[in-house]
């Protein structure tokens, strides 16, 4: 709660009402537990109605997202980038590290997942845009993007299940440019050696849009429209199948934040709110990985 306070951005109203209850750290820690173990908003029985407890939680959802998210999201330099590596010692049938196995490339890997939301109770288009078909249910769908360790840097709005990864992620154009100012061509010629930047994605990004011509992807399989066998930014490399399962994992490690089992909570939220709840999630993800393992245990 001490590092969430230093970058958060409270207001001085917000700190007095706060104040006048459970003091700004009691609420943090109840809104960590909150997040991690998904309870209702009666369940917290502190005195105060169940409607102040959520709006208490809106509030600081949203001043974490005013500083302290960019804190643990972030794009990295190249330097770090290029320092990160992989760990695969539980690994039985590869023993390069991606370093090794990749020197003259630097990765980051995206995946989507879901979140399972009641039935809308709207109309039939709209139930139908919220339709995750693979998995058979009605969902909110995301995605995220790790370096090889798993460190989270990106996080994705939320969106209807109906739309598919690769469109979802050619839709980020703002992430677009942010990942073309950063990381210029020049910018990967280091100590002499020319490095080539990647992502690494499944067969549901095929022709995924790149943030640059010296960019490049590596899928572990090919769709088989031979436009996608032919594109010439492509690599099919089911090498890369063991090292993109890091982006998996992180994906576990972030639905295991019960707020996201509530489905009576997650059903009623708009895709805004939601989108700043994950966003948060991912910095609290980020942060038991990196930093504080303690936070598990909650």
């Amino acid at each position: 709660t001490q590092n969430m306070r230093e970058h958060m951005t409270l207001s001085r109203k917000m700190i007095a009402e706060m104040q006048k209850d459970h003091g700004i750290n009691g609420w943090l820690n109840a809104y960590i537990t909150w997040c991690r173990q998904g309870h209702t908003f009666e369940s917290f029985r502190c005195g105060v109605h169940k409607q102040t407890v959520k709006n208490r939680f809106d509030q600081i959802t949203t001043a974490l997202n005013d500083g302290w998210v960019e804190q643990h999201v972030y794009l990295p330099s190249v330097r770090e980038w290029l320092d990160t590596n992989n760990n695969l010692t539980t690994c039985s049938t590869q023993t390069l590290t991606i370093r090794e196995a990749y020197p003259s490339k630097v990765f980051f890997m995206v995946d989507g997942s879901y979140t399972q939301i009641f039935v809308p109770n709207t109309d039939v288009i709209a139930r139908k845009k919220m339709y995750q078909g693979k998995h058979k249910c009605h969902a909110v769908s995301w995605f995220i993007v790790c370096m090889p360790n798993g460190r989270i840097i990106y996080m994705s709005p939320c969106y209807e299940s109906e739309i598919g990864d690769k469109e979802a992620w050619d839709s980020q154009t703002e992430f677009h440019q942010r990942l073309h100012t950063q990381y210029p061509a020049s910018a990967f010629v280091v100590d002499g050696t020319v490095y080539i930047p990647c992502m690494g994605g499944d067969k549901a990004y095929p022709r995924m849009k790149l943030p640059g011509t010296h960019w490049r992807k590596h899928t572990t399989k090919t769709s088989a429209s031979a436009a996608d066998r032919n594109d010439p930014t492509s690599v099919i490399d089911p090498a890369i199948a063991v090292h993109r399962a890091v982006v998996e994992r992180i994906i576990g490690r972030l639905k295991k934040w019960g707020i996201l089992n509530n489905m009576p909570y997650i059903s009623r939220q708009s895709f805004a709110d939601l989108s700043q709840l994950f966003q948060v999630l991912a910095a609290l993800t980020n942060y038991e990985v990196f930093v504080d393992k303690q936070i598990s245990s909650l």
